[in-house]
C-alpha cells in the first residue's frame, strides 16, 4: 500500500467545504486529492464506473478511511474537474484550454464541454486573421463535435472576409 505523498485535503478549504462527511480520494502519480464524492460522482459517469470497481481505499487522518481511485491525469486536470464538480466552473484560459477539451472529451463530460466551447466562442473574436490558425480551431471544434464554436469561427471568417473585400 502506498503511503499518501501529498495529501491535499480540499474538503477543508473554504471554498469546497460543505456539510457532507462523506469524502473520496482521487490519487495520481503525485498527490492524494481528497474532496466529497457526491460531487464527484454526479460530474462524471466515469468516476462513478472508477469508484464502483475499485475496492482500494485511503486514510485521511485521525483513522478515518475512504474509497479512494487512481487516475493518470494531471494534478491541474484533476484540480478543474473538482472545481466543475463543485461549483459547475473551471478556470479556462488559452494556455490550458486543449488540455481540457480533451480531458473533458475523455470524460465523456458534456457539460464541461460546453464551458470550454463558451470561453472559446467568447475568445473567438480576438483570433488573429491568420488562416492557419482558423484552420486549426475549426478542426478542434469537428473533432470535439463544438458547433456554437463552428459557427462562430465560419460567421467571424464571413465578416473578416467581407472586411478585406
Amino acid at each position: 500500500m502506498r503511503t499518501n505523498l501529498n495529501l491535499i485535503d480540499l474538503t477543508k478549504s473554504p471554498f469546497y467545504e460543505r456539510v457532507s462527511p462523506y469524502k473520496c480520494v482521487i490519487s495520481n502519480e503525485e498527490n492524494d486529492f481528497v474532496c466529497h464524492i457526491i460531487f464527484v460522482l454526479s460530474a462524471s459517469d466515469y468516476f462513478l464506473m472508477l469508484f464502483n470497481n475499485s475496492d482500494e481505499t485511503c486514510e485521511i487522518g485521525n483513522g478515518v478511511v475512504v474509497p479512494r481511485v487512481r487516475v493518470n491525469f494531471a494534478d491541474h486536470l484533476i484540480m478543474e474537474y473538482i472545481r466543475f464538480a463543485y461549483n459547475d466552473e473551471m478556470k479556462i484560459n488559452t494556455q490550458n484550454v486543449e488540455d481540457l477539451l480533451e480531458f473533458s472529451s475523455f470524460l465523456n463530460s458534456t457539460e464541461m464541454l460546453a464551458l470550454v466551447e463558451k470561453f472559446l466562442c467568447d475568445t473567438a473574436d480576438s483570433f488573429s486573421d491568420n488562416f492557419d490558425q482558423y484552420k486549426d480551431y475549426f478542426q478542434i471544434a469537428e473533432q470535439y463535435m463544438l458547433e456554437q464554436f463552428k459557427q462562430k469561427l465560419i460567421s467571424r471568417s464571413s465578416v473578416s472576409t467581407m472586411q478585406v473585400g
